[in-house]
């Protein structure tokens, strides 16, 4: 988006609005209050609001969601125009002279032209990470503001942050920058830093027709993802025969909301290896949180016996977490011919796998054979 100037003098009513004000309407998604045909006038109270989108396909966002509003430049009236320019503050001009000179250059018409879009994102990308990566200061005139709270600022431009409360760290740095994010159980709900302008041209435009803007509601466009723990399968071996590795085959299903078999999110099989009696381990990594897991043990050779139930159930993943399902087996010398098994597995009804080799739906089943006589399926 680049910058227009369209500007006449007071005799020609000018009507001229930054760059930065259109940024941060198409964006943010603005609603608007404003005074039809009103001259400028810096010296009014403005707002800037904060809230969700009224999207149908959005999970539940987190309820502790709040959003800081930094200052890093005033508003001045551009003399002889219906028009205003940038001046940053000398905290911002500490923080950073090159994100400051940009925005002081906004009083003529090449510096407006060089501010597009993408060169306020990436300005607010750089103050975002100096102030929340380095630690430096730039002053807040809202802090830990709850959404759909209004904030009363001066008219100027403003650094906007969303994050989640009472969270131990609210920002990460990726390959596309810095971004805050808020949590729920399931989800991760991720917010890009953005700068928004009081007051702004009706619109979302360059050229104001009068109408001034100085009550902004910014209606976010957060990123969400779904969170992932992980299940460890612990099988303990009180004893076995030492001649020979014993192996056991566990199946690996996972639903959505509940053991009902209404959605299955995951389905796959799992092996734990002996060479010795005692504990082993197996991780299934990248669960989606909430989902409820079950474990079946479906092979555990002719030598071995299950001691307790075949099946686990440990209940929902949770995010960043481990969740286990323990089994124990014991060494049956009476039935020692178990043989070497062939094991291959046979995908059975619902989706075929999902590329990577994940299963989106049915089941795999385990059919083993076996290479020695008195071998057992």
């Amino acid at each position: 988006m680049e910058a227009q100037s369209f500007c006449r003098k007071w005799g020609g009513r000018a009507f001229l609005a930054l760059c930065a004000v259109a940024v941060g309407l198409a964006i943010w998604g603005v609603q608007v209050a404003y005074s039809a045909g009103e001259m400028l006038n810096l010296k009014r109270d403005c707002s800037i609001t904060a809230v969700m989108p009224d999207d149908e396909g959005m999970p539940t966002p987190p309820d502790n969601l709040v959003y800081d509003l930094y200052k890093v430049a005033g508003a001045t009236q551009m003399e002889g125009y219906d028009a205003y320019y940038f001046t940053p503050t000398k905290e911002l001009e500490a923080l950073d002279s090159d994100v400051a000179k940009k925005l002081a250059a906004s009083e003529s018409e090449d510096g407006r032209k060089a501010l597009s879009a993408d060169a306020y994102r990436e300005m607010a990308q750089t103050v975002a990470k100096q102030v929340l990566v380095e630690g430096k200061t730039l002053s807040k005139v809202a802090s830990g503001l709850e959404l759909e709270k209004k904030a009363d600022v001066p008219a100027g431009l403003y650094l906007m942050v969303v994050r989640g409360d009472s969270q131990e760290t609210s920002w990460e740095e990726g390959e596309n920058g810095v971004f805050t994010f808020g949590l729920t159980p399931t989800y991760k709900f991720s917010f890009s830093p953005e700068l928004i302008a009081v007051p702004g041209g009706a619109g979302g435009t360059t050229a104001n027709d009068g109408n001034w803007i100085y009550d902004l509601t910014a209606t976010l466009k957060p990123a969400w993802t779904q969170r992932e723990g992980s299940l460890e399968i612990v099988k303990t071996l009180t004893a076995m025969d030492a001649s020979r590795p014993a192996s056991f085959i566990f199946q690996v299903d996972a639903w959505a909301d509940k053991l009902d078999g209404s959605q299955l999110v995951y389905s796959n099989v799992v092996t734990v290896d002996f060479s010795a009696a005692g504990q082993q381990s197996a991780v299934v990594e990248g669960l989606p949180a909430g989902a409820y897991v079950r474990v079946t043990e479906v092979y555990s050779g002719a030598s071995y016996e299950i001691e307790g139930s075949a099946t686990a159930e440990p209940g929902a993943i949770v995010a960043d977490q481990v969740i286990r399902a323990n089994f124990e087996n014991t060494y049956n010398a009476g039935n020692p011919n178990g043989g070497s098994i062939v094991n291959t597995f046979t995908y059975e009804e619902g989706q075929a796998p999902a590329e990577g080799g994940q299963p989106t739906g049915g089941q795999w089943s385990w059919n083993g054979g076996s290479t020695e006589e008195g071998g057992q399926q």
